[in-house]
């Protein structure tokens, strides 16, 4: 921890917020799970690739049902060994670009009806099966999807990328002929991870902000006031957010 760390968390329970400043740097550092999984997917990549393209199929299985019997393992109270599944969700995603790329999935409705079917997989799974409907985990909850990741999420990002590799002719076509659209796409991309990295900083910084000038009611979750109470945080968030990205991105980027 540097100086200015500890200064700003002596500083903090000096004025009576510890508490406050623990919760929010645990909570601004959430985001970084995701390069502990990059760095060992990236790592695994040299490996994984030649052997997928041999035996595709083969791949996918052993990725997949490895995934199905580890979760097992969560329902049968085994632990520690369900954390596995952190790399195995991940690298099953990672399977699904390689497909992608090789041109390996169908095209056209078969894509958009496969879409439907994980998206329809995935409502089931949430009404009538034992997962959650949120698919961000927090205290209290039970049947977590992401700690660790469970078949619903891995279906709610299977549905996802199929959705988008289905609309993704149609996209690539419009952006062939819109030089500007493509010029933002190509400079959104240049930020994501940065983006992603701070994104949850942001977002505790407008709470802070707000809450210091009496603007978060108490609302129920999911209520209409509730939906109404996050508009202004969530421009505020975006506006606090471009200033962070603004700050960072050329620094990160020289890493890139």
């Amino acid at each position: 921890m540097s100086v200015s760390d500890l200064t700003l968390v002596a500083v903090g329970i000096a004025v009576g917020a510890g508490g406050v400043l623990v919760a929010g740097a645990t909570a601004a550092a959430i985001p970084l799970w995701f390069l502990s999984n990059y760095t060992i997917d990236t790592a695994v990549t040299p490996a994984l690739l030649p052997r997928f393209r041999a035996r595709p199929l083969a791949v996918s299985c052993m990725l997949g049902g490895s995934f199905l019997l580890i979760e097992a393992t969560r329902y049968l109270g085994v632990p520690k060994l369900p954390y596995l599944n952190w790399v195995i969700g991940w690298l099953i995603f990672q399977v699904v670009g390689f497909a992608w790329r090789d041109g390996l999935f169908p095209t056209g409705r078969s894509m958009v009806a496969t879409a439907v079917g994980l998206w329809c997989a995935l409502v089931a799974m949430v009404t009538v099966g034992p997962w959650p409907v949120a698919m961000v985990h927090h205290p209290g909850l039970q049947n977590s999807p992401t700690n660790p990741p469970s078949i619903a999420l891995l279906t709610f990002g299977l549905a996802y990328g199929a959705t988008a590799i289905a609309a993704a002719p149609a996209l690539n076509r419009w952006l062939q002929s819109n030089k500007r659209a493509w010029t933002v796409v190509v400079g959104a991309s240049g930020v994501a991870m940065s983006v992603y990295l701070w994104h949850m900083t942001a977002a505790l910084v407008s709470v802070l902000l707000l809450d210091a000038v009496g603007m978060i009611p108490a609302t129920t979750t999911g209520s209409d006031a509730w939906w109404i109470a996050k508009v202004p945080f969530a421009l505020l968030a975006t506006l606090v957010l471009i200033g962070i990205v603004a700050l960072v991105a050329p620094i990160e980027g020289q890493g890139h």
